[in-house]
Formats: structure tokens, sequence, C-alpha cells
């Protein structure tokens, strides 16, 4: 399903999810055949029938959005980094960022684009322990203060901000090899990473019957 964008993001932007098939932990591995964009030596790593069938959806999917924007999917490869990032290689690739959660696949395309991040999280409640993995000093100070007055709305702060650094994170390329409580981000709007502007759109919807936040995080 398309997922509708904020206004204040790129035309060039386009972006998708879909409900990921439910699993139970034991349920067996399906097999994954004739899957667009299928990593064969990744998939027979997985242990947990829920991974496969996440893997499955969002590579569905970023073959779906491709031809949903014009592309051909069979034109491109899709490739990981030393980071883990899916990078597509062909004519012309556009970005690509594909992130899962909550029983959610989600996939963002950012044409004529080197780099684009997307994460998506229920809006589910968060611990207040999160804060000092995630925040700035600054940032944990605002948001403690928060707890202490209002721990609903701290959980949704919380959430709102982890969405943020994850995108960016996918954005800049390096994952977890840039932890969250280094990037500061302004107003949930910016932030400079390794001498790079990155901006990030974040809002809250409902996908799928569940209040849900998601960020998509490109160059300035």
């Amino acid at each position: 399903m398309v997922l509708d964008l904020p206004l204040n993001l790129s035309q060039d932007v386009f972006a998708a999810w879909i409900p990921v098939k439910q699993t139970v932990p034991r349920d067996p591995l399906p097999k994954l055949t004739g899957v667009p964009f299928l990593n064969e030596r990744e998939s027979s790593t997985f242990k947990i029938a829920k991974r496969c069938e996440e893997h499955a959806a969002g590579r569905w999917l970023l073959a779906w959005c491709l031809r949903r924007v014009g592309l051909d999917p069979d034109s491109f490869t899709l490739e990981r980094d030393e980071y883990r990032k899916p990078w597509l290689v062909g004519p012309s690739a556009p970005a690509v960022s594909i992130s899962h959660s909550g029983g959610l696949a989600m996939v963002a395309i950012a044409v004529g684009r080197d780099t684009i991040g997307i994460d998506v999280e229920p809006l589910v409640e968060r611990k207040r322990g999160i804060l000092d993995f995630l925040c700035t000093p600054s940032e944990s100070t605002s948001l403690e203060e928060k707890w202490d007055s209002d721990p609903n709305a701290a959980s949704e702060m919380t959430n709102r901000l982890w969405v943020c650094k994850e995108a960016i994170q996918k954005a800049v390329g390096k994952g977890m090899g840039i932890t969250p409580c280094s990037i500061e981000i302004g107003d949930l709007d910016s932030a400079v990473v390794e001498g790079e502007q990155y901006a990030v759109s974040q809002w809250t919807t409902v996908l799928n019957g569940m209040a849900t936040a998601v960020a998509i995080s490109m160059k300035a």
C-alpha cells in the first residue's frame, strides 16, 4: 500500500508498506522461492519463520515500488555493503531503504539520490531505561522531565525520537555503527552526522490498525 508522505518530502521520494505474514516461534521455515532480490546466502542463515517472512516481504515490496516509479526490477541487483546497508546496483539506480517492525515491511525509494533512510515502529510502550542508549545529554534532560510529568507522552516521544535516529543512521549508511546517543536532532527535523547535514521527516499514522511512527531521512 502506498504510504502517504508529508508535503515537505521531495517529490522524488516514494514509499509503501505491506503487512508481514504472522508467525509463531515453532512455525517451520517457509521456502523462499521466486522472491525478487532474494539473497540466498543471507536467507539460508535464518533460524525462525518470522525473519524469513520479513526478508521476503521487504524484497517483494521493493520490486513493487520500483515498478510503481516506472523502473524495471530486473535491471537491478540488491547488494549489501560492509555495514549491511542495501544498495541497488544498475543503471541510474535510485537510493532505497527497507524497514521491518511490528508486523510491517516498509520501503522508501529516492530517485536521483545517493542515499535514503526509513524507519517504522508501532507506538507501543517504551521503557525509560532506553534513554541512556538513545539520547544526547540535552535530549535526555528534556525526556527525563517528560517521563516525570507524563509517562504516556514521554513514551510516545521516545518512540518518535527512536525512528528519527534509526532513519538517519540508515541514511548515513552505517546503521548502529553510529550510536543513537551521538546524534543530536533539532526539533526532530535535522542532524549533522560526520560533517553532513541530514533532514528528517517524522510523522505518526495508522497502519494495519496500529498507531505507528514513521521517519524518512535524506541528505539536506
